[in-house]
Parts: structure tokens; C-alpha cells; sequence
């Protein structure tokens, strides 16, 4: 970054406390921006501290943005110890691949030496791959949860910046980015036409958004059985490792409440983006999107 665009570096006393130390001291993650008009909006939401999931009505936290946001950041802090093995596991390997595929096209659409972000980028794992193929990238990495974010640089030898802010007000001047990427993030964003938005706001004309995500599969019977497929097995799981069943069985809570693919090419185009790629993959049930900003 040049000069003029430096980033301020919050000091995190005024997120401490001391019931929930662990989510509020920063180690290696600082709160980065460039923007400080949209600070004091980003911090509130980051500050409040997340409440165990067996205490939510997850319907209710799901029905309204504000409650939906305090429950993916619960949810995330609680996981972030068994997610990247969950991961894999439960999709059998094919997320790796997908993964791969997303930076794979979304790297080759950007000029070398543009600025990447990655959002709701959890353990890195994503902005990880950017940076190991293009070192020469910067490359900034952003979610609500701190303990992911922290997982995340501690197992990774890659130089991605790490910071806390909120994907619907992101902390960033306007045509900021080449490129955003986007692994299962908008799906669990309060208001995603908001987040939509707001990643069309940063990116440079001629810039790239690229997301993976689940979607629900047009045909009802697949529908029936992919969704009742992670709800049986997310709901175990989550049991098992976390003691509360909607640490995975989420995936299905928040799919039934969300979109097919082809409805979220719609939402992008009326975002203003032009679609370059739609791949769906298990009949539609995940799917890689590819849109530039004209």
C-alpha cells in the first residue's frame, strides 16, 4: 500500500472483557482500515460478545439481521477449533477442490499487483492459496470471529492480513480491490443484498467477485435429500464435537432460508454485476460464481 493509504491499527482495550477474554484479545489479528468514517459502525458490531449457542432460538436469531449476525459469530467462535477437519470430512474432499477451482479463476482474471480481499474468510484458507500462488499479491482477510481469524495466521505460513471487520460494513474507500473473494460467506450474511453491495462498492471497474457457496438444488426431490442429508448428519456431528446440534446442523437451517444459484446470478445482476461464470456442482447444490463490476 502506498503511503496515503496506510492502515490504522485499533488498539483493542476497547473491546476487552473480562468474561470473554479469549474473544477479545488480538494476538497477531488487528482491526486494518482505510476507511475511518465506517469504524465506529463496524467496531459496535465486533465488540459484543457472542452467547453459547444452546441459549438461541435459532429460527428467531435467524428471522432478523441483527440476531442473525450475533449467531453466525457465536456459531463460528464456537467451531473454529473442528472446522477445517468438518470441512473436508463432510464433503468427502470435494471442498479443497472447489476451493481450488475459486482462486484458480478468480487469479486468473486479476492483473498482477492488484489488492485482494477474502470475506468471511474464517481460517484463511482461501486467502492462504491466493497469496501462495501470486506472493506479490497483498491479500486482506476479514471475518467477525476472532478465534478463526487467530487459527487461521497461526497455521499458516502465507502473508495475508488478517482483520476484524464486518462484511456488510466494510472498513474500506470505495474501488479499493481488484478482486473479492467469498467462501460460503454471503449465505451467512445478515442482509446479503447489503453485503452484495458493499463488495461492489470496493472493487475497482473491471473487478472480479468470486464466490463459492450451498445453494438450494432445483429439482425438489434433490432438494429433499440434500437438505434433509446435511441437516441428519450436520445436526450428529455438531452434537458430538460441541454438544449443540446447530453447530453444523446450521448449514441446512441457513440453506432453507436462502436461494438457488441461479436466483443468486439474479441477486448479482441486480447488484450491477455481469455474470461471467455459474458452475454448479452436486445438481446445484453447490455452486462457484464469477462476476466483474463493468
Amino acid at each position: 500500500m502506498v503511503a496515503s493509504e496506510a492502515p490504522l491499527v485499533f488498539n483493542d482495550t476497547a473491546c476487552r472483557s473480562d468474561s470473554h477474554d479469549h474473544h477479545t484479545v488480538l494476538d497477531h489479528v488487528t482491526f486494518i482500515v482505510t476507511n475511518p468514517e465506517r469504524v465506529k459502525s463496524a467496531r459496535m458490531t465486533i465488540c459484543r460478545n457472542p452467547v453459547p449457542l444452546n441459549e438461541l432460538d435459532v429460527a428467531r436469531e435467524l428471522a432478523r439481521p441483527e440476531t442473525k449476525r450475533r449467531f453466525v459469530r457465536s456459531l463460528f467462535d464456537t467451531i473454529e477449533g473442528s472446522y477445517d477437519c468438518f470441512t473436508r470430512w463432510f464433503s468427502l474432499g470435494m471442498d479443497a477442490r472447489w476451493k481450488r477451482r475459486l482462486v484458480r479463476l478468480v487469479s486468473e482474471r486479476t492483473a498482477p499487483g492488484g489488492r485482494m480481499l477474502d470475506l468471511a474468510t474464517g481460517t484463511g484458507d482461501i486467502a492462504a492459496a491466493i497469496c501462495s500462488g501470486r506472493p506479490e499479491t497483498t491479500v486482506v482477510a476479514i471475518d467477525l470471529s476472532i478465534p478463526m481469524l487467530r487459527r487461521g495466521l497461526r497455521g499458516s505460513q502465507s502473508r495475508y492480513l488478517a482483520a476484524v471487520a464486518d462484511m456488510a460494513v466494510l472498513p474500506y474507500p470505495a474501488r479499493f480491490f481488484a478482486s473479492v473473494t467469498a467462501g460460503y460467506a454471503f449465505r451467512n450474511a445478515p442482509e446479503h443484498s447489503v453485503a452484495l453491495a458493499e463488495a461492489f462498492r470496493v472493487l475497482e471497474p473491471g473487478g472480479w467477485l468470486a464466490t463459492l457457496d450451498f445453494y438450494l438444488p432445483e429439482s425438489i426431490f434433490w432438494r429433499r435429500l440434500f437438505v434433509g442429508y446435511l441437516r441428519g448428519s450436520g445436526r450428529l456431528i455438531g452434537r458430538m464435537l460441541h454438544g449443540a446440534p446447530e453447530s453444523y446442523g446450521y448449514i441446512s437451517s441457513s440453506l432453507q432460508r436462502w436461494m438457488t444459484a441461479a436466483e443468486f446470478s439474479e441477486a448479482l445482476r441486480g447488484t450491477g454485476f455481469e455474470i461471467a461464470v455459474e458452475h454448479r456442482m452436486l445438481h446445484g447444490g453447490i455452486a462457484i460464481h464469477v462476476a466483474r463490476r463493468p
